[in-house]
């Protein structure tokens, strides 16, 4: 498995990045000091277990976390922190957490539960775990491009319906929607913080008709691009 690993400490982040890194069922080890180095890696990287502290500077472990499950909803996670608190553990449990162990942190528990879920993976091919994130890569890369299901599908060279299905399975929702919500979301930071005309941005998101463009932007954001604009910058302004 690809793991990420998150603590602030650096003896801890070396010392346990070094112990990963020699366990059977982990064939790659990245290491970051803060929530956002990590979320910089994934936005461009595969990874299978995120392992983070919780109590970092900067954004928390429960933080990245809560981004993740965006991104990644069936992602593994594994929480390592020097905090017991109930509230810490409960948030944990919300958020879907495989497992919440507190430290010093006991190596063969926290070995035997990486294996627990490397056995699990069995049933999921890592290449197929892969495969759906190198698409979401594709994606983020392409997204202001006219691409289609079948583009995606050759950037993986399996056919659409089989990337339909594990793309669902790993992200919660199709590659086609997962495309159109971050073009909405794209199109929506362009809004606030560009002087582009709507036809420009529609343009800039992969949309060569503006009014079609308006159409699905009303649709995931609940108003036209216009009125968006308009209300947040009568928002800024008072």
């Amino acid at each position: 498995m690809n793991v990420v690993f998150v603590d602030d400490e650096p003896k801890i982040r070396e010392g346990l990045s070094a112990y990963l890194k020699n366990c059977p069922d982990i064939s790659r080890v990245d290491a970051f000091s803060s929530s956002e180095g990590c979320l910089d890696f994934l936005s461009s990287n595969a990874a299978d277990l995120l392992i983070t502290d919780i109590k970092m500077p900067g954004a928390s472990g429960l933080d990245l976390i809560q981004e993740l499950r965006r991104i990644y909803p069936k992602m593994d996670i594994i929480i390592l922190s020097g905090y017991g608190r109930f509230d810490y553990a409960k948030r944990a449990i919300e958020l879907g957490v495989r497992r919440f162990l507190t430290k010093p942190t006991n190596l063969k528990e926290l070995e035997h539960v990486i294996h627990e879920i490397a056995v699990e993976k069995m049933d999921y091919p890592l290449s197929d775990n892969l495969m759906v994130q190198k698409v979401i890569q594709c994606i983020h890369a392409r997204y202001m491009e006219a691409i289609t299901l079948k583009d995606l599908a050759e950037e993986a060279f399996i056919s659409p319906n089989y990337l339909c299905r594990r793309f669902k399975e790993v992200t919660g929702t199709s590659p086609l929607q997962y495309l159109a919500k971050l073009r909405m979301d794209k199109a929506a930071e362009l809004l606030l913080n560009s002087p582009l005309s709507i036809s420009e941005i529609a343009e800039r998101v992969g949309f060569s008709d503006s009014r079609y463009f308006s159409k699905q932007f009303k649709r995931w954001k609940g108003q036209t691009p216009q009125d968006f604009r308009r209300r947040h910058q009568d928002s800024s302004s008072r």
